[in-house]
């Protein structure tokens, strides 16, 4: 091989090796804390979660089971990718990340792992938060009767999917911890003597929602 060709090659490779997407790019950042009507709304900022949901989340078995729920949580998914975009030569950024599913096992219970299908975008260089079912209801019809008690259990959470360019992703574990209350009810919860219950948004985060005494 000539020396000409040489170069070329390793220009045409290192031109590669910076526009594809990197496949570790794409993470679960965490759960978010959940939304509180006096911020002005029920939605979050725009660029992930805010703040992280301190504690564990409560999962009301028994309510759920009775109305066909899922348990779900907002989740914030980051893609660290660099935009490829050029304005230069006029390339398109091909690093915008497809999220396509969830892949769930859980730890602490016999119910079967679970794949929820998503169809979930997470442009280059930014993070993002989403409603993600992480309990579906096959699966909380499956729970264990716990009845009056309270059982800890955690899930792993991870998240494939495809690159606009076509490479595929999937991204670390993130492990959630969640306790599965069987007592019809149990987010419903009294507050000391001078201590007020305050307000959590309700929608789709309801059924994980964690009270504060202020």
């Amino acid at each position: 091989m000539s020396i000409r060709s040489t170069a070329a090659a390793a220009l045409a490779l290192l031109a590669a090796s910076c526009s594809a997407p990197q496949s570790g790019a794409v993470s679960l950042f965490g759960v978010c804390a959940f939304p509180q009507p006096s911020n002005g709304g029920c939605s979050f900022a725009s660029g992930g979660c805010g703040a992280s949901l301190a504690g564990t989340a409560i999962f009301d078995v028994v309510d759920a089971a009775a109305n066909g729920g899922a348990f779900d949580l907002p989740l914030q998914v980051n893609n660290q990718a660099l935009s490829s975009a050029s304005t230069a030569n006029g390339t398109a950024d091909v690093d915008t990340a497809y999220v396509q599913s969830f892949e769930i096992t859980y730890t602490g219970t016999n119910i079967p792992s679970a794949t929820i299908p998503v169809q979930l975008t997470v442009p280059s260089g930014t993070d993002s938060v989403f409603d993600v079912v992480l309990i579906p209801p096959d699966r909380v019809a499956s729970l264990p009767a716990v009845a009056g008690a309270f059982v800890d259990i955690v899930l792993d959470v991870k998240a494939t999917g495809v690159f606009l360019s076509g490479g595929s992703f999937t991204t670390q574990t993130l492990q959630v911890p969640v306790t599965l209350c069987a007592t019809s009810g149990c987010l419903i919860v009294g507050c000391p003597a001078g201590k007020t219950i305050t307000g959590q948004c309700g929608g789709s985060f309801e059924s994980a929602a964690t009270v504060t005494c202020q």
